[in-house]
Order: C-alpha cells, then sequence, then structure tokens
C-alpha cells in the first residue's frame, strides 16, 4: 500500500501477533501463535527453554480501540526440528496459509520495513545470547561477529 506521506509503495514485514485469549500469559499467546504460523501439523512446539527479550509498553493502535498496548518478545529455543508448514488451507474457512518466511538476522535488521521495536528486540536476543554464551567480549564488537557464533538464529 501507499505511504500516505510519500506516495511511495511498500510491503509489510508480518510477524505473529493478535490478542490472547483470556487468562493466557504472554508467552503462551507467543508459542500458541508461533505453533499456529509454522508448524505443518499444528502441534506444540517441541520448547527447550524460553526467554523474556524485550518488552515495550506503548500506546495501542487507534483502530483497535487506544489505551496502552504492551508488546512481548520471546526467545523460543527449539528441543527437535521441526516440520514447518507448507502452502495448505485452513479447516475452518479455507484460508490459503503461506509457507513460514524465515530472515537471517543481518537481513532482518538490515531491512527497511522492519519495525524499530523488533530491531530492538533483535539487539537485545544477541546480547542475550553473547551474555550466556561467555562471549560478553563480542557485545561490543560487530552484530557479524555475535552472528558467526549462532548461526541457527532465525527471525520469521
Amino acid at each position: 500500500e501507499p505511504n500516505p506521506k510519500t506516495g511511495i509503495r511498500h510491503s509489510k514485514l508480518q510477524f505473529p501477533g493478535g490478542t490472547g485469549i483470556a487468562g493466557e500469559t504472554p508467552l503462551t499467546t507467543t508459542t500458541r501463535e508461533t505453533s499456529a504460523e509454522i508448524v505443518a501439523d499444528q502441534s506444540a512446539l517441541p520448547l527447550r527453554s524460553t526467554k523474556l527479550i524485550h518488552k515495550v509498553i506503548k500506546p495501542g493502535d487507534a483502530n483497535k480501540g487506544s489505551g496502552i498496548h504492551t508488546q512481548h518478545f520471546f526467545l523460543l529455543e527449539l528441543e527437535s526440528a521441526v516440520s514447518y508448514r507448507t502452502f495448505q488451507k485452513t479447516e475452518t474457512d479455507d484460508t490459503l496459509l503461506l509457507p513460514p518466511k524465515f530472515l537471517e538476522i543481518s537481513e532482518f535488521m538490515e531491512s527497511r520495513i522492519a519495525k524499530k521495536t523488533h530491531k530492538e528486540a533483535a539487539a537485545n536476543l544477541l546480547h542475550h545470547l553473547a551474555e550466556t554464551h561467555h562471549q560478553k567480549e563480542l557485545i561490543r564488537g560487530s552484530y557479524g561477529e555475535v552472528l558467526e557464533k549462532f548461526p541457527q538464529i532465525r527471525f520469521f
């Protein structure tokens, strides 16, 4: 869609999102929605560990009633390989679901269409990984140096 200020057409980078079910924690919402977005058989993700990486409190969208909106970003470490979804239709309304598109973290960080809060979360993720994997000397280094140590990080 065209940007109303510049008139230039641009794409939007989509992330799983939405509101949780009543009583659901942000982590439960994230894992449920991530499973729905990427797992072929819609089963739960085989998680080894989870970690809250970034939390942002900001004004809510005007078209959704405004208020205050809290975004949570989690590191979801998988226990085992996952069979990723391919093209398929939903059982409820025949909506065509596309396969998840994964980006290398460097691709993601350089993307002009990624939102600022998502880039901040990615930077926090790199910082967390460097700290927890005894690579503190890389925290002040380049993202490239950190990425070489963690080649399996992917964003979707």
